[in-house]
């Protein structure tokens, strides 16, 4: 990761823990594990496993990203007292892994994963302090999931318009053919 980002994160989590109590932490590896594994149930498995291990030794209560990139497995775990506060597949579908599927951009990967770390980070740690009626001054503010609607639309707007666009061709087809 970008120094930058490590420093940014470390600094939004100190902030959490001062006003919270609450730890949030990202384990980033390139891979879970040294072996190729035969199928893909055992290495679930063995996935799940490592999870749970990883969250043994942490302080309570947690949140924790985890992201193993060449198993291409993105998972956020938290302690049971956080059950329910952040919406797993929101934040991980909705902050962080977006900017890491972007193929369009040229960027090197190493900083594809310190924005999506980032992003993904500054929204877990403000939605936590929000359950608490806290706010993260040094969080960044709520870009993340703007450009991503703002992108739903414009690729929904473009469908929306082939789709008049076809459905006009035809009918106009139609009308020529009976004008024969």
């Amino acid at each position: 990761m970008d120094p930058r980002a490590i420093e940014k994160i470390d600094t939004m989590g100190k902030e959490l823990f001062v006003k919270t109590g609450v730890n949030a932490y990202i384990y980033l590896s390139n891979h879970y594990a040294n072996q190729p594994f035969d199928d893909m149930e055992r290495k679930i498995a063995f996935i799940k496993s490592f999870e749970n291990n990883l969250t043994k030794n942490l302080d309570k209560p947690y949140s924790l990203i985890t992201i193993s990139l060449e198993d291409k497995r993105i998972n956020l775990l938290s302690s049971p007292s956080l059950d329910g506060i952040v919406d797993k597949d929101e934040l991980l579908n909705g902050y962080i892994i977006p900017l890491l599927a972007s193929e369009a951009d040229k960027n090197p990967l190493k900083s594809k994963v310190s924005a999506a770390l980032l992003n993904g980070y500054s929204e877990l740690v403000e939605e936590i302090a929000q359950s608490q009626g806290k706010t993260i001054d040094s969080a960044i503010k709520g870009n993340g999931k703007l450009v991503g609607n703002i992108w739903k639309i414009f690729i929904y707007t473009l469908v929306f318009f082939g789709l008049v666009a076809y459905t006009y061709a035809v009918w106009k087809d139609k009308r020529k053919g009976q004008n024969r």
